[in-house]
Parts: structure tokens; sequence; C-alpha cells
């Protein structure tokens, strides 16, 4: 079997080659013509799940390799803290029974 790479570099021969799992993955979505979409919905949401999973299972076998216990390992891959707010807290609220005059 030859395959045509005149014109392509190396780069994209190595990056094509490594997405093709990815691309065979998400082509096994069905198309939105069965079920009225969803079909490709739910099979988008399974493929989802599957991927949730074998990332998860990957962060445990790569703590593992690391000899850290598992919730440590899984403080510090997920649960990162989100960066700060640029914007400024809103003001308290006051109780409600001090903002009527009766």
């Amino acid at each position: 079997m030859r395959i045509h790479l005149q014109g392509s570099g190396a780069l994209a021969v190595f990056l094509h080659i490594a997405s093709l799992p990815w691309k065979i993955f998400g082509a096994m979505i069905p198309p939105t013509v069965f079920g009225g979409g969803w079909v490709t919905f739910s099979g988008a949401l399974l493929e989802i799940a599957l991927l949730t999973i074998f990332i998860a299972d990957m962060a445990n076998l790569m703590g593992c390799a690391m000899q850290l216990k598992v919730r440590i390992f899984r403080l510090g891959c997920h649960a990162i803290p989100p960066p700060p707010s640029p914007f400024p807290p809103p003001p308290p609220q006051l109780p409600s029974h001090t903002l009527t005059n009766t």
C-alpha cells in the first residue's frame, strides 16, 4: 500500500495520524435525519460520557504510576480553583423587614 504524501510536511502527516482515532470516534455519531435529531443527541451524549470515563481512567492510571493517593491526585487534577472574577462582588442584601415602613 502506497500513500501519496507529496506536498505534505512531516508535521501534517504526524498530526493526521495522531488525530485519526478521534476522527473515527466522532464519525460514529449518527446524522440528524434519524429520529428528528434525538438519535444524534443521544449518541453525542453517549460519546461524551465514554470520553469522560476514558479520561478519568487515564488520570487514575497516571496517579497510580506516580504512586499518589487517589484523593490527592483528584484534588490536584480535577479541583483546580477558578480564576478570580474581574467584577466586584454584589452588595449585601438587606433583610426584607427593614425595607417596609409599616
